[in-house]
């Protein structure tokens, strides 16, 4: 039987894998659109985000 789980968060680490913070799912896509993952653990995806706005304007992207 396949259980799946929703997450709502994702644990921080820092270069050395020492715990940070819990962020959310949209502050850690930003950080993976942005290159700042160095690494990553665990399978995935935990979610997948649709849309999105930019932030030089309030327009959708």
């Amino acid at each position: 039987m396949h259980h799946q789980h929703h997450h709502s968060h994702v644990l921080q680490l820092d270069i050395q894998g020492t715990p940070q913070a819990w962020i959310s799912l949209e502050q850690a896509a930003v950080h993976v659109a942005t290159g700042a993952v160095a690494w990553a653990e665990g399978r995935g995806p935990l979610a997948t985000l649709r849309g999105c706005r930019s932030r030089r304007a309030s327009d959708r992207a």
